[in-house]
């Protein structure tokens, strides 16, 4: 599924992605079946614009949601000002997060 992160901070991608450097395609193991590709980020000139950070997750059968779900949340709270899974705009809470994603995950 496709994420759309919004954020100020500079450095969130990278965090995200545990690394130092970042390179399209970059693969970032979250947990055994789940796992987060970098595709860019695209930046707009200007101080007060935020950068969006686009992302792919792809999670496996049996891997267990909510454990996927508070890693990501626990990356982006007080980070993120906005949260687009597959062109679905979501509320940053945890709980919203997990049923957005289960949806999408039952909707395959």
């Amino acid at each position: 599924m496709n994420i759309e992160i919004e954020s100020g901070d500079p450095r969130l991608a990278w965090e995200l992605m545990n690394s130092s450097s970042l390179e399209p395609g970059q693969k970032h193991i979250i947990s055994k079946g789940a796992e987060l590709t970098y595709q860019h980020i695209y930046q707009k000139r200007g101080l007060d614009f935020p950068a969006i950070i686009s992302l792919t997750l792809d999670i496996g059968k049996g891997v267990a949601i909510g454990v996927i779900v508070a890693w990501l949340y626990d990356k982006i709270k007080g980070k993120a000002s906005k949260l687009t899974i597959d062109r679905t705009e979501v509320h940053i809470d945890e709980g919203e997060i997990k049923k957005v994603i289960t949806e999408k995950i039952e909707k395959k």
